[in-house]
């Protein structure tokens, strides 16, 4: 979605999309996590995945 998962909003309307969703429930493009961001992870058993987008893509960050 393009967004980090540190603020309640963002985290319950994210377990409320994916509830009832097989496992993993879908992964989470997420450089440099916090503590927060990762247990949350866990929890809705979302594949966490310490990259951002430019190492998804193998491009070469932008200047």
């Amino acid at each position: 979605m393009g967004l980090r998962l540190n603020r309640d909003t963002e985290r319950m309307v994210m377990s409320d999309m994916i509830y009832s969703a097989a496992e993993p429930a879908g992964w989470a493009l997420i450089n440099n996590p916090t503590d927060k961001e990762r247990r949350f992870c866990k929890k809705q058993k979302l594949e966490l995945i310490e990259a951002d987008v430019f190492d998804l893509i193998g491009a070469p960050i932008a200047a």
